[in-house]
């Protein structure tokens, strides 16, 4: 009982701790929202509110920070009766609400499922809302110049297959969607598909790991799966490529990884590797 009682209690006790010691004037609620809903989120003092429409107990007096980021499909317009600006500062004593206004775009956003042969012309930008799934059968082509970018922990998933045609003026990039304060999204993973894959001239940034991390551990992972590799260029990711079975063909490639990792991993496959760079530190 005094361990519930000492849970159920600490967090008021933390905050007039805080009011005691710092002289604070006490708590004032805020709630946060986004309209229309699922548009945006929104960062408080850094932090992600991962719940719309969710109130919380502040400091009054206390600069609260905020910045409003738009989903992919939509932009920014700005916050009821305060401002256009997406970054802004608010010091009250008052209970209130702040909602992030937000409308479409004209962003090009993938389908999360592409059900039907797909081509991305090229010198275009791609979004990607949550994860991107080729089934088996199905076939995207991304032609050179196309950019596509991650949210957080988001996935391409391939069952189908994968052709990316870049060229060297003109590579394919896959990268975190910086525009909404992602650094690093999920993986590129291969699953049984039954044709080969080919990358060409594709660069890779921020990747971690593929959508089941015990079974796709790189940045690009295949399992039973035969991938060709070619002028690809990998950096800032946590493990560069793994491979469980199938056969996987690197060449003219740098590949760049400053953690404690295998470059490339291949358990119970084949793998040829031609005229690549790897760097660590």
């Amino acid at each position: 009982n005094d361990i519930k009682s000492f849970s159920e209690n600490r967090s008021d006790n933390l905050v007039n701790h805080f009011n005691s010691e710092l002289n604070l004037s006490g708590t004032m609620n805020i709630t946060f929202a986004c309209t229309p809903p699922g548009s945006g989120s929104i960062l408080v003092n850094g932090v992600p509110q991962y719940f719309e429409n969710g109130t919380e107990a502040y400091f009054k007096d206390v600069p609260v920070h905020m910045r409003a980021i738009p989903r992919p499909g939509y932009e920014f317009l700005h916050w009821e009766g305060l401002g256009s600006t997406s970054d802004m500062t608010l010091t009250t004593d008052l209970d209130t609400t702040l909602r992030a206004v937000f409308a479409l775009s004209e962003d090009v956003v993938l389908p999360g499922t592409i059900n039907a042969n797909m081509t991305l012309p090229p010198n275009t930008t791609y979004f990607v809302q949550e994860n991107l799934y080729i089934p088996e059968g199905v076939t995207l082509e991304i032609q050179a110049g196309v950019e596509v970018r991650m949210p957080r922990n988001g996935h391409i998933v391939v069952d189908g297959q994968l052709l990316i045609n870049g060229t060297a003026t003109a590579p394919v990039n896959i990268l975190p969607d910086v525009n909404a304060q992602v650094t690093q999204w999920g993986g590129l993973s291969f699953t049984h598909p039954t044709d080969t894959s080919t990358l060409r001239y594709l660069n890779i940034r921020g990747a971690t790991k593929g959508f089941d991390p015990i079974h796709h551990r790189g940045a690009i992972s295949g399992r039973e799966t035969n991938l060709v590799l070619d002028h690809i260029d990998i950096d800032e990711v946590e493990f560069p490529i793994f491979a469980f079975g199938g056969f996987t063909q690197l060449m003219n490639s740098t590949i760049r990884c400053y953690q404690i990792c295998d470059f490339i991993n291949v358990k119970f496959g084949v793998a040829r590797i031609d005229n690549c760079d790897f760097f660590g530190g």
